[in-house]
């Protein structure tokens, strides 16, 4: 019934062997939560700054959009206002004038075509140049 030495050793080499592991699974399970957090904590460093700069380009492409969006519905409410207008064949009669004038040198479509002023040095000038 008595011991030996040797045995009480051995036992107290291996008591002192679990009671290290079980402390290192205490210690794993305790550190569990905190471990996986600083993981979470690293993965929103490295993601956010990404999003942020995606969310900041998303805005801007919504800006242009609506710019674009209010630049079309003002040229589509200035052509139905030129169409209605009274005064639109006047409108558009001079420049059309000019064009043909300017393309074919003098006013073919049109003969009783006078160019204005600015409008007789604009058209000397290019022809001019054409010539040239």
């Amino acid at each position: 019934m008595f011991r030996s030495s040797v045995e009480t050793k051995q036992r107290r080499e291996l008591l002192f062997e679990v009671h290290e592991k079980v402390a290192d699974i205490a210690t794993q399970i305790a550190n569990e939560p905190s471990v996986g957090l600083y993981y979470v904590q690293q993965h929103v460093q490295k993601a956010v700054p990404a999003l942020v700069d995606a969310k900041k380009q998303v805005a801007h492409g919504r800006d242009i959009t609506n710019f674009v969006g209010e630049d079309v519905k003002t040229a589509t409410t200035t052509i139905q206002g030129m169409k209605e207008s009274p005064a639109s064949s006047e409108g558009y009669e001079r420049p059309c004038r000019l064009r043909s004038a300017y393309t074919s040198g003098y006013p073919s479509c049109h003969p009783t075509f006078q160019p204005q002023e600015g409008e007789q040095v604009a058209l000397e000038r290019f022809q001019r140049w054409q010539a040239a």
